[in-house]
């Protein structure tokens, strides 16, 4: 066995799991550290020092004293490493920039419709050294870049139908390979949605996470962990909620996604998003028909979701924030088909809104380096 390497491999792990306690407990002293760790105070100093050579820790405010010197307690430097999240979706590009807080440090969103040609590809290459330019970002904090996608990912690589959605049409992910000129980290933006709110959030217990966007889509959280499917768990969007309903991207009929997606809410109304809001506060009598049928099959489908999971439902996504004006609307019609009880009160809003997806791609460069 070679005793420096065996040494080396201790010192960093020591290194490790002192950063991963700052993160988890915030700042402490060096006394608890050692307790915590069971480590020798002159083990802490050395890892200290080495951690601080690296700008990963600094010293606090001194505390009161209980006799004898003040202590300063241990503090992890958030901003030392930086992590970027891209969520792409049918027309806009989302940016975030996020440190080890974590704390979203600054957000962008730019009008670009997929194409998934090289030029696009091209463009958001383009938007990401601009984003990095604007903040003037230290390529070497830089943990990396993660992109969220509409499509279901397996092992890193998009897995998709023949009858895939029209929005992700020619999504390949060779095409990312070759425009960075290298491996791309690729993720399905309903699961990074879902880790956001895990991490970023503190979100503790069980949960369905449920992404309306211009589709949608869900993540299961159950013991801390994120369920992972064959290749398509949890494709909400794809739940038939009207029998021999409206067409979907799938080719069958009904989908959930059909009905509540940006995409079918805006195919439905003949305006965007934003002019649809505005003409409902405006009490524009056709669009009020339009929404009461959105929150009725969204009510369905979270009644449907909370039977068969017995947890919290948390929508996220693009339309999370105006859902969030009519939750009291939408947790009504839950209680009516409630059959066990007029409990509506799992139904809760995301905290990340439209940028979820992009800030969860970004959390998965932090949560590596922090194990």
């Amino acid at each position: 066995m070679n005793r420096a390497a065996t040494n080396k491999e201790v010192r960093i792990n020591n290194q490790k799991n002192i950063v991963n306690t700052l993160f988890r407990y915030g700042p402490m002293t060096k006394q608890e550290l050692s307790v915590r760790l069971n480590l020798s105070l002159p083990t802490i100093s050395v890892i200290y020092k080495d951690l601080a050579a690296k700008g990963l820790v600094a010293h606090g405010e001194k505390l009161e004293s209980t006799g004898g010197r003040r202590p300063s307690p241990i503090m992890l430097v958030f901003d030392a490493r930086l992590s970027i999240g891209v969520g792409i979706s049918t027309n806009h590009v989302r940016l975030v920039l996020v440190n080890l807080g974590p704390t979203i440090l600054n957000a962008q969103k730019h009008t670009l419709t997929y194409s998934g040609t090289v030029e696009y590809w091209q463009k958001v290459k383009q938007l990401i050294h601009n984003f990095i330019e604007e903040n003037k970002v230290d390529q070497s904090i830089l943990l990396g870049v993660g992109f969220s996608v509409q499509a279901p990912i397996k092992s890193g690589a998009a897995v998709l139908p023949s009858s895939r959605p029209v929005d992700m049409t020619g999504f390949e992910p060779e095409i990312l390979n070759q425009v960075f000129e290298g491996p791309v980290a690729i993720y399905n933006n309903a699961k990074m949605a879902c880790l956001a709110q895990v991490w970023g959030a503190g979100e503790e217990d069980d949960m369905v996470y449920l992404m309306l966007s211009g589709g949608v889509g869900g993540a299961i959280i159950t013991d801390h962990r994120l369920l992972r499917g064959e290749s398509k768990n949890a494709e909400f969007g794809h739940m038939i909620v009207r029998e021999n309903g409206r067409p979907c991207s799938c080719g069958q009929r009904g989908c959930l996604g059909a009905y509540c997606s940006t995409r079918a809410l805006q195919e439905r109304a003949g305006v965007t998003i934003e002019d649809f809001f505005k003409e409902l506060e405006a009490g524009n009598p056709s669009f009020h028909s339009i929404w009461d049928e959105y929150l009725d099959v969204l009510a369905l489908a979270v009644r449907n979701l909370y039977m068969i999971f017995d947890t919290d439902i948390i929508i996220g996504g693009e339309m999370s924030e105006h859902v969030a004006a009519y939750l009291d609307q939408l947790r009504q019609r839950v209680a009516r088909l409630n059959p066990f009880g007029s409990q509506s009160g799992f139904v809760r809003i995301g905290s990340f809104g439209e940028y979820d997806s992009a800030f969860g791609a970004a959390l998965l460069h932090n949560d590596r380096f922090l194990s």
